[in-house]
């Protein structure tokens, strides 16, 4: 066994994990507009300024009253997914 080598292995599976982790992010995420009806009760992030807004499912959502912007990128602290 070349003991050189372990060390890449162990890199290789980290690496894998990291691709793994980036990947089950980019799943989560998900793109909002103001004035849709908010699917599922969360805290919405604006995808300008990062602030986060919390609505309830079935309300609309708001324009960011941070920054005003339109548009929400992520969805955190869903009920259901603990997050």
């Amino acid at each position: 066994m070349n003991t050189c080598s372990w060390p890449w292995r162990r890199l290789d599976a980290q690496h894998l994990r990291e691709r793994q982790i980036q990947g089950q992010r980019r799943r989560s995420r998900m793109s909002a507009h103001s004035g849709e009806s908010a699917r599922e009760t969360g805290d919405f992030r604006c995808s300008r300024c990062h602030q986060q807004t919390h609505v309830t499912r079935g309300d609309k959502i708001p324009k960011c009253p941070h920054c005003s912007n339109d548009e929400f990128d992520t969805r955190y602290h869903e009920p259901e997914n603990r997050s």
